[in-house]
């Protein structure tokens, strides 16, 4: 640890709030209640998860439905890794702080039984809300984004990139370090407790459905200060995400094949039937693994979504997804769609507690961020955006009700004795390598020498900071080092579970029945494990 240098301007604000999707929004605006909170975002104020999220929101609103079953299939995803506490706060809060987001104006879609509810993979029931078909996140964000912007007591940066957590001598969490692009220098927030809302981390892999911004600097941060680390080996991939050679990767929704698209190989036959008793509705993992064999069978680059046999049309139903489509070249209601998985969602993350505080007193963490213990080995279809409401609201009310006292000094974890400018292409070519060793399918060999690559990395570019350093050079070395505790956690966990399938070890083990965690002491990695709580 090193103290932050005096010449660095220091602003201060009641609450510190990191991330500008749902977890993001809601908490600055809870927070807001009791004081000053001043929302940071890396890009622009939608440039978020949670605006690119097209299939809903799970919440158990129909009278044919019932919490129970909601906890059920959530448990039953998450394969035995799931905090059965964690997921009870979800489900039974979750009505609650849906009709919270109603009743501050989001729109969601209705038919002629009011509010209309889809069904996706892995869940019993039509549980699923979605507003203008399939843009459900934009709805979200643009609706609690311009709440945001016209309150008084809430300030916004745009264009302001995390570097650290800023922690007193005894290791409580008082602000953070930004660098702001715009004002071209860095600059020291404190406050009374830091919510880090930070969103995914897809932008360590190749192919990804997530933004650019989702590059995992939240985790990054929270590790060299000290938090704990849980389930990062989790990295749930997207099965149907639109691939054609030369064009952008975007998701396809879970919801078109809840609402009856059926996967097909190139000969048009399907192939998830005898898979699993769900067929293409199984569980994430089941479907992306049922693909990856199919192609390797095959020896083709992508599988087929079949919208003919659909129960609506993919344009009425589907609209964003139809014109990308049709700008993509593709008459999606009348051709078949090609796909392939792509990283999507990270399970694992900042261990919080049911009020989203980390191990880093002060320290919160609330949506993709965070590891509630909600998702397990595999997330539920649509339960994210259910996660960052309820939890974000948990957050806001336990930092009103009970933040330490913050000591003296500000002292941060990172050296800064030398500047490095990553070369052009670098952080493209570990990406790609990542993917290929680490993704849904890994062995023992692959894993071994990616961990080796990216350890040589990091001692090559040691010392370097964002303070005075290039930016890129920072985010490289931020997912870098995710990647390296990704693919280690991959490495120690001998077996297949949820969204982690081991060549060299394909079947599961009650023996692994347990949650890894990582944390830094002073520079020491050190890892433990937990079988506490699970179901």
């Amino acid at each position: 640890m090193q103290s932050v240098p005096e010449n660095i301007e220091v602003v201060e604000y009641s609450y510190l709030v990191i991330g500008a999707g749902l977890a993001g929004l809601n908490a600055a605006l809870e927070l807001a209640d009791d004081g000053s909170v001043l929302l940071v975002c890396k890009e622009g104020l939608l440039d978020s998860n949670t605006f690119h999220a097209q299939g809903g929101i799970a919440v158990v609103l129909s009278r044919e439905d019932t919490k129970d079953l909601h906890v059920k299939d959530t448990l039953t995803a998450g394969a035995g890794l799931c905090h059965l506490d964690a997921v009870r706060i979800l489900v039974e809060e979750g009505p609650t702080r849906v009709r919270e987001l109603i009743n501050r104006g989001v729109f969601f879609d209705h038919d002629e039984q009011g509010l209309s509810l889809t069904r996706e993979g892995g869940h019993s029931r039509h549980r699923i809300l979605h507003a203008h078909g399939d843009a459900t996140g934009r709805e979200i964000a643009m609706c609690l984004g311009e709440i945001v912007s016209k309150r008084e007591d809430i300030n916004i940066w745009t264009n302001t990139e995390l570097l650290e957590i800023v922690l007193d001598e005894d290791g409580i969490a008082k602000g953070a370090l930004f660098y702001c692009k715009e004002m071209k220098k860095p600059i020291v927030v404190q406050s009374k407790a830091v919510v880090l809302a930070t969103g995914g981390a897809g932008q360590l892999y190749f192919n990804s459905t997530n933004p650019q911004v989702a590059s995992g600097d939240g985790v990054a941060a929270a590790y060299r200060a000290g938090a704990k680390l849980m389930d990062l080996e989790f990295f749930q991939f997207h099965p149907t995400v639109f691939y054609k050679e030369g064009w952008p990767r975007f998701l396809v929704s879970e919801a078109v094949r809840g609402e009856g698209a059926i996967l097909v190989n190139k000969k048009g036959e399907r192939f998830m039937e005898g898979r699993h008793p769900l067929g293409e509705l199984a569980p994430r993992d089941v479907v992306v693994r049922g693909i990856l064999f199919e192609l390797e069978k095959s020896k083709e680059k992508v599988v087929y979504l079949d919208t003919s046999v659909m129960k609506v049309k993919l344009s009425d139903r589907f609209p964003k997804i139809y014109q990308t489509l049709k700008q993509a070249g593709l008459d999606p209601e009348n051709e078949l769609i090609p796909v392939a998985p792509a990283a999507h969602y990270f399970m694992g993350g900042i261990l919080t507690d049911g009020y989203g505080e980390s191990s880093v007193p002060n320290l919160y963490a609330c949506g993709e961020v965070a590891c509630t213990g909600v998702h397990g080995a595999n997330r539920l279809a649509s339960n994210s955006l259910l996660e960052a409401a309820v939890f974000s609201h948990r957050a806001a009310q336990k930092i009103i009700h009970s933040t330490k006292k913050a000591g003296a000094g500000r002292f941060i974890s990172s050296a800064l004795d030398r500047v490095e400018v990553l070369p052009k292409g670098r952080d493209i070519h570990f990406k790609a390598v990542f993917e290929s060793s680490c993704s849904t399918i890994r062995h023992k060999e692959a894993l071994v020498e990616i961990i080796g690559m990216l350890e040589n990395e990091l001692d090559y570019y040691h010392g370097v900071p964002g303070i005075y350093g290039d930016l890129y050079t920072q985010r490289h070395i931020n997912m870098c080092n995710l990647r390296r505790l990704i693919a280690k956690a991959a490495l120690q966990r001998e077996e297949s579970r949820g969204a982690h399938f081991r060549l060299d070890f394909p079947n599961t083990s009650e023996k692994w029945r347990i949650n890894q965690i990582v944390f830094n002491r002073e520079g020491e990695e050190i890892w433990a494990w937990n079988s506490t709580g699970l179901s």
